[in-house]
């Protein structure tokens, strides 16, 4: 869950068999009209996960709705026999 950020806030980037999600986000604050204090602030995180060798690289796709990131990552069952002919010259 990501509550607070948009779309546009979230980066998802698949290099070197790793998964990474980061996000940074840059605010200003004004205090009450009483006052002339403004805040500035930056939160930032970055969260990186190990992909397994059997993905489909290609076919990983990610949803942004409600705060919730959803992330499908399609993979090849090692339990499928994965064999082809290789023809000897």
């Amino acid at each position: 869950a990501l509550p607070g950020l948009s779309r546009s806030d979230i980066d998802l980037d698949v290099s070197n068999g790793m998964l990474t999600v980061t996000s940074s986000d840059a605010y200003e604050k004004e205090s009450d009209k009483n006052y002339s204090i403004t805040e500035f602030g930056f939160s930032s995180f970055k969260r990186s996960w190990s992909l397994p060798e059997n993905i489909i690289h290609d076919n990983i796709s990610a949803k942004f709705e409600s705060g919730i990131l959803n992330v499908v990552i399609p993979y090849i069952d090692r339990k499928e026999n994965i064999s082809r002919k290789i023809e000897i010259s």
